[in-house]
């Protein structure tokens, strides 16, 4: 990183995308170091032959400071499988999310997931947001993955206003994502495929949720849905990132595409596989099941439950 970045636009003194640039740059670099849980980043500043005044250099180390502060700001509290076969608790689930490392035998610390016998699955993940990134920010989000070639994926994130899921678009501005590149086989020969995305979340003060029982911190919830036309489907996710991002004002936003609230496993149609879901989510306590997503099993969550998937 040759210097520092100001990311702060002299256009009358508001925020500019065009200005950002150098900063998507540096935020890429910052997000893998991160995820390589590097312990500090060390700074080398070259002045240019036209050094700017002492002034400006000193807006630009704020800024950076600023945007270092905001990469490691966020942390995965919660991993948990809700479609599909639910794996086994792990741990470590969400520090291997947090991190792209490998263990002693040099084996990549994934969390795998895996379908039943409809061809999806889902993870949901909660990641801590602290004050004051929890306020007007956007957000970032970056996946990493395996799965089998010819998966497709979404990611959505819990409006607290409308108490629905609700489609997160790719960077390119696409509703879905597919795998794209062969990168390693795993012990039966099966071919994975590599997803790498990058995800943003254009904050309308809908999606921070305040502290629960279960989770007594400021967060997003996320899920993730990866679907496959094939008998079997696994897929193991390394890297579930959120930087908190300036926030670009966009008055011509396109309206949130909402999932229907029992369509549980996000295949477009309500049916009787979205009730096998909710029971048997309900009775093992899954927040597949929990409805309204407040950390809690009860009543409510099958009223909500019952009168979409009768359509009352």
């Amino acid at each position: 990183m040759p210097q520092f970045v100001a990311v702060y636009s002299d256009a009358g003194g508001t925020w500019e995308y065009n200005y950002r640039s150098a900063e998507r740059e540096n935020r890429m670099i910052l997000g893998m170091l991160r995820g390589k849980n590097a312990p500090f980043v060390k700074f080398w500043f070259t002045p240019a032959e036209d050094e700017p005044s002492p002034e400006v250099n000193d807006r630009a180390f704020r800024d950076t400071h600023a945007l270092v502060q905001r990469v490691w700001s966020t942390t995965v509290r919660s991993v948990e499988g809700v479609v599909g076969a639910i794996p086994p608790y792990d741990p470590d689930a969400d520090e291997k999310l947090e991190y792209t490392l490998r263990d002693e035998e040099g084996e990549d610390q994934m969390v795998s997931f895996f379908a039943n016998e409809d061809p999806v699955l889902a993870m949901q993940v909660v990641v801590e947001v602290p004050h004051p990134f929890n306020t007007v920010f956007d957000y970032e989000v970056n996946l990493e993955a395996l799965a089998p070639p010819g998966v497709t994926g979404e990611l959505y994130v819990w409006n607290t206003n409308t108490s629905q899921f609700v489609l997160v678009n790719t960077m390119e501005g696409t509703a879905d994502y597919t795998s794209y590149a062969a990168a390693e086989w795993d012990q039966d020969g099966d071919t994975l495929q590599s997803i790498r995305r990058t995800f943003w979340l254009n904050n309308n003060g809908n999606y921070i949720k305040q502290p629960t029982t279960q989770h007594p911190y400021t967060h997003l919830t996320f899920r993730v849905y990866h679907y496959h036309a094939g008998a079997e489907l696994e897929s193991r996710f390394d890297l579930f990132q959120i930087i908190p991002v300036q926030k670009i004002f966009n008055p011509l936003a396109e309206p949130e595409k909402a999932l229907a609230i029992a369509d549980l496993n996000a295949d477009l149609v309500v049916d009787l596989n979205d009730l096998n879901l909710f029971v048997s989510g309900y009775l093992n306590e899954n927040s597949i099941a929990d409805i309204d997503q407040d950390s809690d099993w009860d009543q409510d969550d099958i009223d909500a439950f019952l009168a979409a998937y009768t359509g009352q």
